[in-house]
């Protein structure tokens, strides 16, 4: 968990349970900050396929063409936003509208982020450096494998 710092220009990291507080009184102050490079945010969990909270996401590479997942019950790690809402790196230029007309939500919403994978690739576990788009109303979309990072 991270929150912005006003005395340093910088993400620190908090306690868990402080989220719901940091979240009401540093929400804001972080989505319009644009004098960051990227915005931390926590582990994403890849829960297991039963029940309703399961989600996982088409990875492709873009090298192959393929279509992985993620393996089911790990994380997406070192979560970064890099580009768009809330830091100080811009989309290029259509990206956003581009998004925005395939999938809704605002243009000016949109963000880039990437993380770190555990890959299903054809049931090898590898790591890799995945990104993605998202915005708040949308959810995440267009996952692509970066770059791979072990061979198993």
């Amino acid at each position: 968990m991270a929150k912005w710092d006003q005395e340093t220009g910088g993400i620190v990291e908090i306690k868990a349970k402080d989220y719901d507080d940091f979240k009401r009184k540093y929400e804001k102050e972080i989505e319009n900050n644009t004098e960051s490079g990227t915005i931390i945010i926590e582990d994403i969990p890849i829960h297991k396929s039963v029940g309703a909270k399961s989600k996982n996401y088409d990875i492709i590479d873009p090298l192959t063409g393929e279509v992985f997942h993620f393996v089911e019950g790990t994380k997406i790690q070192n979560v970064e936003v890099f580009a768009g809402k809330g830091v100080k790196k811009k989309l290029h230029d259509g990206v956003a509208e581009g998004l925005t007309d395939a999938f809704g939500g605002k243009p000016e919403n949109w963000q880039h982020v990437k993380g770190i994978g555990i890959v299903d690739y054809n049931g090898e576990e590898i790591k890799a450096n995945v990104h993605w788009f998202q915005e708040e109303s949308v959810g995440k979309v267009k996952f692509k494998i970066k770059e791979w990072l072990d061979e198993g």
